[in-house]
């Protein structure tokens, strides 16, 4: 095994220890956590619907559509299409996409965010994030930031963060990581 399949193991293992215990709690802290952003008025938030063990960002979501900022969540056609994000509104229908993530129907329009909230591993405070290894969100970020500049932050457990993620070329940066107990800044 790699250093980021076991790494990613690793994590996947204890992640889901850490959600078992008071899931709704730590998503409650991560969005008071995330109020510190630096995230100026009315901007284009992408962030995510949870899957599995990954930590809930719907309280957080719901705090920022609250403060006028205009949500979208990642969509991917198959697993060797680029991901693109959809506009989102709270009540409005998702359905399963090509990689199995929740995401907003077809007729949602696709939307270019200004800031990007995803989930992930493991992260460590240079802003090298370890993520679930099919690249969907380096490929993203990269299409992204060749546009324009994009902000993005992570959101975890406290626990996913480690000394040193392994990176690559191809790995995109982050600019911080939001926990359930802590904002960390690149």
């Amino acid at each position: 095994m790699t250093d980021k399949q076991t790494l990613r193991k690793t994590l996947l293992a204890a992640r889901k220890i850490r959600h078992a215990q008071a899931p709704e709690r730590a998503a409650q802290n991560l969005a008071e956590q995330a109020m510190a952003l630096p995230l100026p008025h009315s901007q284009i938030i992408a962030a995510y619907h949870p899957m599995g063990a990954e930590i809930d960002a719907r309280p957080l979501m719901h705090a920022l559509a609250a403060q006028g900022h205009r949500l979208c969540l990642p969509f991917c056609e198959s697993r060797d299409a680029g991901m693109v994000f959809r506009r989102f509104a709270f009540g409005d229908a998702l359905a399963a996409d090509g990689v199995g993530m929740r995401a907003p129907l077809p007729e949602a329009e696709n939307l270019r965010p200004d800031i990007i909230l995803l989930p992930l591993l493991g992260f460590d405070r240079q802003g090298n994030r370890l993520g679930r290894g099919a690249g969907h969100y380096d490929k993203a970020l990269d299409g992204l930031r060749q546009t324009g500049s994009i902000a993005t932050y992570g959101l975890a457990y406290d626990m996913q963060m480690v000394d040193k993620c392994p990176s690559e070329p191809h790995d995109q940066a982050i600019d911080g990581v939001v926990t359930e107990a802590a904002l960390y800044l690149v």
